[in-house]
């Protein structure tokens, strides 16, 4: 097992790479995004005022802004109350720096 996300944090969601191979995951119901080591210990926790990250990117000229889209669904009334401008798309400058994702070619199926 990489790494174990206790239940109270939330559900991970969207993941992602950093350019010194650290893995960045969004917390569905978490309000927070977590960076883990190569070896899936915690690096660091990005509170968030908000209770569903969805997916992280990085972007920017530097590749050093982060990306976070954010949902409301199945949010409680309290967790809708208490998340400021959840369902947003935000950007956090940050001193880590991302690498650029591979485009892929689109794949049509067939029946």
């Amino acid at each position: 097992m990489f790494a174990e996300v206790p239940k109270e944090t939330g559900r991970p969601d969207g993941l992602i790479t950093d350019r010194e191979g650290y893995l960045w995951s969004a917390h569905w119901l978490g309000w927070r995004i977590t960076r883990y080591s190569p070896r899936g210990t915690v690096d660091l926790v990005l509170e968030l005022p908000f209770a569903t990250a969805t997916c992280v990117a990085f972007g920017g000229p530097n590749l050093n802004d982060l990306y976070i889209s954010t949902a409301t669904k199945k949010l409680s009334t309290e967790d809708l109350q208490r998340s400021h401008d959840a369902g947003g798309l935000f950007r956090i400058a940050t001193r880590y720096v991302g690498v650029v994702e591979p485009e892929f070619a689109s794949y049509q199926w067939r029946a």
